[in-house]
């Protein structure tokens, strides 16, 4: 029989890092009862270990700390098994050593001392993260874009898929990444797609580029935008309240989003239709990263980008094509995160976990460079097997874009200052990658930066004109670039430096 002193050791030795999770990452997670769900297991196994080591016929005050001590060492042992590799294992000993030495004490205070002040070490974390949470800066910098009220003369299906990290034209010429990467954009071209020579993004990062091409504007230009409260507009425009969206649903369109894993993107309740990602996702796998389960996690799971990646592929090729030939008219987006490392897909879109292939950017101790660009490959061929496959099932009619968020970061753009960037290093994160689909009458032009993006989409359709805005670019950490090397990354030709 349980008491409620099991029943609360068991509990926090099962929440502890959840919740401190959850907290800290409370307005990026999309879907958190996953991360619960994990919470909820763990406890389960607290309270059957206790029950079974009554069985076997230990005390109840020794088969509640026993279980409590083997909780924490099995919600810690992904952190153990990082830093100490094979040894780890040797943790699970603690449990069975601490119940030998509880069961000779005999219920001494200072058996009681140790447990309870482990007991309130752990359940310190989660409120210490709660606290500085609510004391976060509650004003946010974000910017609202100007309401625009758009009306189409003409309603073709829309898809926008984002490839997340995938060089542009000027980039991928720049580093050489490889002869055959130019040739996409033939292949793109003689199937009806436009690909600007010249396409760039505002912005370093996902969390601003993709706001930016929704909202059809600068959303952020302060230097204090990662507070919670301006993240917290950032991630409600990636959940579908947006200008782009505005004006889909004002007019008529039945709108759709595929969930990549990556958690800062999901559907929030602005989607006629949602498509979840894969159960491990970005919030589930780094909590179960932090357990023992990642001594099977790093050796046979691809991750949640990988995963994520193929399932949003499948979906969009068994939808799209009957999604083109209905009735209505649908707006479909997805945000894919590849070829963005880490690169556990090869060119045939197969999972092959190494561990050269992982980490989060370009640069990886021990790994040269020339092998990073060469799985960087490997992971784009995937990328444009599956571009070419979804464009072949897609209608003349559709408006098809597929657009990156950003460039890679071979030159360590997101650990450097501002002061630090070079041209080329400008050049390599700033321009992205962009072909897409228009009515006959209409061109993107041979520049385009991503907040003018869908302000020339919607100019094709629309009934009145629809004017674009002065490009305008920042780079880490919220430097903005002079006016005139904007205009000469644009329109002209930036060479190198």
């Amino acid at each position: 029989m349980l008491r409620w002193r099991g029943l609360g050791l068991t509990f926090i030795a099962a929440s502890f890092w959840p919740l401190t999770f959850m907290v800290v990452n409370l307005r990026s997670i999309g879907r958190p009862e996953r991360v619960l769900t994990i919470l909820a297991v763990a406890w389960v196994i607290g309270i059957l270990s206790v029950l079974v080591m009554q069985a076997i016929g230990l005390r109840l005050e020794v088969a509640e700390t026993t279980s409590f001590i083997l909780l924490v060492c099995l919600m810690s042992g992904g952190a153990v098994l990082r830093d100490f590799g094979a040894l780890a294992y040797a943790l699970l000993l603690v449990p069975a050593f601490a119940g030998w030495l509880i069961s000779r004490m005999k219920g001494h205070w200072i058996v009681a001392g140790v447990v309870w002040g482990m007991a309130v070490a752990l359940g310190v974390g989660p409120a210490t993260a709660l606290i500085n949470s609510l004391q976060a800066s509650s004003s946010s910098e974000f910017l609202d874009a100007e309401s625009l009220s758009i009306r189409f003369a003409a309603k073709p299906d829309v898809f926008v898929i984002v490839f997340d990290g995938y060089p542009g034209l000027v980039a991928a010429d720049l580093d050489a990444l490889r002869p055959g990467d130019i040739d996409l954009a033939p292949e793109l071209r003689a199937i009806g797609f436009e690909v600007p020579a010249s396409s760039w993004t505002s912005y370093w990062n996902t969390l601003l580029s993709i706001p930016s091409m929704l909202e059809m504007g600068y959303p952020v230009v302060n230097a204090d935008w990662e507070h919670s409260a301006t993240k917290r507009d950032i991630l409600r425009v990636l959940s579908g309240d947006n200008s782009v969206m505005d004006v889909i649903r004002e007019n008529g369109y039945v709108t759709h989003m595929v969930e990549s894993g990556w958690s800062s993107l999901s559907c929030g309740g602005n989607f006629d239709e949602c498509i979840p990602a894969p159960v491990i996702d970005e919030a589930t796998y780094l909590t179960l990263r932090h357990t023992f389960a990642w001594a099977y996690l790093q050796h046979e799971h691809p991750g949640p980008y990988a995963e994520g990646t193929l399932s949003t592929f499948e979906w969009l090729l068994t939808h799209g094509g009957p999604l083109s030939r209905s009735d209505q008219p649908d707006f479909v987006f997805s945000h894919v995160m590849a070829p963005h490392p880490p690169f556990f897909l090869d060119s045939d879109c197969s999972f092959t976990v190494t561990p050269e292939r992982g980490g989060e950017s370009m640069d990886m101790q021990g790994v040269p460079i020339a092998v990073r660009d060469a799985l960087l490959v490997e992971q784009m061929d995937c990328v444009d097997t599956f571009m070419l496959e979804f464009a072949e099932r897609m209608s003349p009619e559709d408006i098809v874009v597929f657009v990156s968020d950003h460039g890679t970061d071979r030159r360590h753009q997101t650990r450097l200052g501002s002061a630090e960037w070079s041209q080329d290093a400008t050049i390599e994160r700033l321009n992205n990658f962009l072909a897409v689909t228009l009515p006959e009458e209409c061109s993107m032009g041979q520049s385009v930066i991503l907040p003018n993006l869908f302000r020339r989409i919607f100019g094709c359709l629309a009934t009145s004109n629809v004017e674009s805005i002065p490009e305008r670019m920042w780079i880490n950490p919220m430097q903005e670039l002079d006016r005139g090397i904007v205009m000469e990354l644009v329109r002209g030709d930036p060479g190198s430096g």
